[in-house]
């Protein structure tokens, strides 16, 4: 899978290290996942999103595939514990990354995401 680890006790050197993996990853035909908030939030909320993963789609050329999940409904953001049930995951249109800035993406994105748990609100 090759993730990409982070220190986050060091966000620019993190940030950088996304960039310089990331890209190198990308353009072997291989995915990154980002999540843009960071850490699990409470089920159904969101918190704020950082640009890095829009920064990094523009710089790679490659769209943002927005993705929407209720696993916070199985496994809470304020314990370890973790509940059975069906994890539902909703897939959004790509997005041209190309067509504006890293903020004006992010903000598309969370739209969009904001916009999928309202509509679809998967139920544990």
């Amino acid at each position: 899978m090759a993730p990409i680890g982070i220190r986050r006790s060091h966000p620019a050197g993190a940030i950088r290290q996304v960039f310089r993996l990331g890209q190198e990853r990308l353009s072997k035909g291989l995915k990154v996942v980002i999540f843009p908030e960071g850490t699990r939030n409470p089920d159904g909320q969101l918190g704020a999103f950082k640009t890095g993963g829009a920064a990094l789609a523009k710089l790679s050329g490659v769209p943002i595939l927005p993705i929407s999940h209720n696993a916070g409904a199985h496994w809470p953001a304020t314990t370890w514990l973790k509940y059975s049930g069906t994890v539902q995951v909703t897939i959004g249109p790509a997005i041209d990354s190309s067509l504006d800035n890293a903020r004006s993406l992010t903000d598309t994105v969370r739209s969009w995401i904001a916009s999928s748990l309202v509509n679809n609100t998967p139920k544990p």
